[in-house]
């Protein structure tokens, strides 16, 4: 949902239509409004859900806000975003990330609001925590031997 105004509260969102993305990846381009994206899990898997991340991989984004249904029903709010102190993240790294607390067997919704004056590409994932650390741990010891060999040919 694309709230030109910026003002929109959470509680305003809730009650909005929202339009289904087939294509996947999600790309806006340059606007001048924030976005609201609506998303629905079920956890099928024996993996509980404290044990996953999602994790957006542009961390250039000014300011995303998420906010994830629990148990009870009621909504807590994360943010993330170049605008807002590194400490705030859930874990230390260069990628936007929000621990997703809730149990298995349960269906949820989270909310996500993205606000930037760069463009709004959203490449989004969840995944289990062990995952993300293996694949940032690769991309790292890659990232090192590319730059490793670089120096030592200079």
């Amino acid at each position: 949902y694309e709230d030109s105004s910026k003002s929109l509260s959470f509680e305003d969102i809730q009650r909005k239509e929202f339009l289904e993305n087939t294509k996947g990846k999600v790309n806006f381009g340059f606007r001048n409004s924030a976005l609201w994206l609506k998303c629905k899990i079920a956890n099928k898997t024996n993996i509980p859900f404290q044990d996953w991340i999602y994790v957006v991989e542009y961390p250039q984004l000014d300011s995303v806000k998420i906010y994830i249904e629990q148990k009870n029903g009621k909504y807590i709010e994360k943010q993330g975003g170049d605008t807002l102190p590194f400490p705030i993240r859930d874990y230390p790294n260069r990628f936007l990330n929000f621990k997703i607390e809730t149990d298995m067997d349960q269906e949820f919704t989270f909310y996500i609001r993205v606000e930037s004056t760069t463009t709004l590409t959203f490449p989004s994932f969840l995944e289990p925590k062990n995952v993300f650390w293996k694949r940032d741990h690769y991309t790292q010891f890659l990232s090192g031997s590319y730059f490793g060999i670089l120096i030592i040919l200079i």
